[in-house]
């Protein structure tokens, strides 16, 4: 897998959600699908599908249930930094 540098402040923030340990595994397998050679065409192939599927399996929960954890936890992600980013541009 590779070196990827982590912004603590995103990194903070997973980690106060209830499934911090299954938000982070989907994002390492997604990020090792680019870094293998297998057969995965992100124009063709669905990540989410991919990530939720190996998710399910190791956590032992339905696929859709994996899934709808890694994408509640990326939208409520998504609001933290935009929030974050409004109120610095008020310190500007």
């Amino acid at each position: 897998m590779s070196d990827i540098q982590r912004d603590p402040e995103t990194e903070a923030f997973i980690e106060t959600q209830e499934h911090a340990d299954l938000f982070r595994f989907m994002r390492d397998v997604f990020e090792s699908l680019e870094d293998y050679d297998i057969d995965y065409d992100p124009e063709v192939d669905d990540p989410l599908a991919a990530m939720s599927a190996v998710a399910s399996d190791k956590f032992e929960i339905p696929h859709r249930q994996a899934m709808d954890i890694y994408v509640d936890i990326q939208n409520k992600l998504t609001e933290h930094l935009l929030k974050l980013r409004g109120s610095n541009k008020d310190k500007l």
